[in-house]
């Protein structure tokens, strides 16, 4: 729901950039940040600043927030194995770990969660 931890670093630096596709799964509580930036507005409020919603957002519904991982993994598996870079920026490490396992056993070749101050390149 977009309310706190790493994901509000990664919209601060990314969400007012139109390169930028932003994925929100599953379910968005009313009046929480990850709702606001599926509303149709040209920007969004939080950390005392207002943002522009450059950044292409997409809603994928039907998965649990937490346990749908068979059903992630068919989402994902068309496009393992013509992707680039994979970078997880969400869960406790261990479970990033785990996932990132996971992505590279359905043929993603670059998979990993962030480090602390990590810089990512996107091109």
């Amino acid at each position: 729901m977009c309310e706190g931890g790493k994901i509000l670093s990664h919209l601060k630096n990314h969400l007012d950039d139109p390169r930028t596709s932003i994925a929100l799964v599953s379910f968005q509580a009313p009046t929480t940040l990850g709702s606001k930036l599926l509303e149709k507005k040209p920007s969004v409020y939080f950390h005392g600043k207002s943002w522009n919603k450059w950044a292409e957002i997409h809603e994928i519904k039907g998965f649990s927030g937490h346990a749908d991982q068979t059903d992630f993994n068919k989402l994902l598996s068309p496009i393992a194995k013509t992707s680039g870079h994979v970078r997880l920026v969400h869960g406790e490490p261990e479970s990033a770990k785990a996932l990132a396992s996971e992505l590279t056993k359905l043929g993603f070749k670059d998979v990993k969660p962030v480090r602390r101050g990590e810089s990512v390149t996107l091109t």
